[in-house]
C-alpha cells in the first residue's frame, strides 16, 4: 500500500488517478452491464485537463457505475427505438439507391473502357507488324476474362466488330443490367482511339 505521506504531491496526483481508473475498469469487468468507462465521453475535460481534475472526474465515474448498479436501471435504448432507427435508415436506403445506380453504371464502365483502350494497343501492334487490323482476338493475344455470367469477374464481352487493313471497330458488351432497366451498356473503340458509349444503361 502506497502512502502519500511517504510521497511529494506531484507524485501523489500521478498514482492516484491511474489508481482510480484500474478501479473503474475492475467495476466494468465485474458487473457486464455497466457503463463507467462510457461516462468519460460525457467528461471531455477529463481526458485534457491536469491530474486533480482527472482524479476527480475518475471519483465521479467511479459514484455514476455504483449509483447504476445499486438502482439496477441503466440507461439504454429500448427494442422500440432501435425499431424506429431501423425503419429510418431503410427509408433513407430506398430513396438514395435510384440516385446511387448511375454513379455503380460509370464505375462498372471504367472497366469497358480500360479493355478497349488495351485491345486498341494491341490492334496497333499487329498492323504495324502485319499493315492490318485483326478481327481476331486470339491472334491478338487478349484473352477474354471470365465473365460473372460464368462465375467470373468481367461485366463486359470484349469483341471486334470488324477489322481491315483500313481500320476496326471492336465493342465491350454488359452482360449484366446493372439497374435492371432491360438495357445493357455498351462501348466502342475503332483505329482512331475513338472511345464511346453507344448504348447508355
Amino acid at each position: 500500500m502506497i502512502s502519500c505521506k511517504r510521497l511529494n504531491y506531484s507524485v501523489c496526483l500521478n498514482f492516484l488517478p491511474d489508481t482510480l481508473g484500474f478501479l473503474t475498469f475492475v467495476i466494468y469487468i465485474a458487473h457486464p452491464y455497466a457503463r463507467g468507462l462510457l461516462i468519460l465521453f460525457d467528461k471531455p475535460h477529463c481526458l485534457i485537463t491536469n491530474n486533480f481534475v482527472k482524479m476527480k472526474c475518475m471519483l465521479s465515474v467511479v459514484r455514476s457505475v455504483s449509483r447504476q448498479q445499486k438502482s439496477g436501471r441503466l440507461k439504454a435504448f429500448s427494442l422500440p427505438e432501435l425499431l424506429v432507427v431501423l425503419v429510418i435508415i431503410g427509408i433513407l436506403v430506398l430513396i438514395a439507391l435510384p440516385n446511387l445506380m448511375p454513379l455503380i453504371t460509370k464505375a462498372k464502365s471504367t472497366e469497358a473502357q480500360q479493355q478497349l483502350v488495351f485491345l486498341h494497343t494491341l490492334q496497333k501492334t499487329h498492323f504495324y507488324t502485319h499493315s492490318r487490323y485483326s478481327s481476331s482476338l486470339k491472334d491478338l493475344g487478349f484473352e477474354q476474362q471470365k465473365l460473372v455470367t460464368d462465375e467470373g469477374n468481367a461485366n463486359y464481352r470484349i469483341e471486334i466488330a470488324e477489322a481491315n487493313e483500313k481500320g476496326f471497330r471492336a465493342t465491350a458488351t454488359a452482360v449484366v443490367d446493372f439497374d435492371g432497366d432491360g438495357t445493357f451498356n455498351v462501348w466502342e473503340i475503332n483505329q482512331e482511339k475513338e472511345l464511346k458509349e453507344t448504348t447508355q444503361d
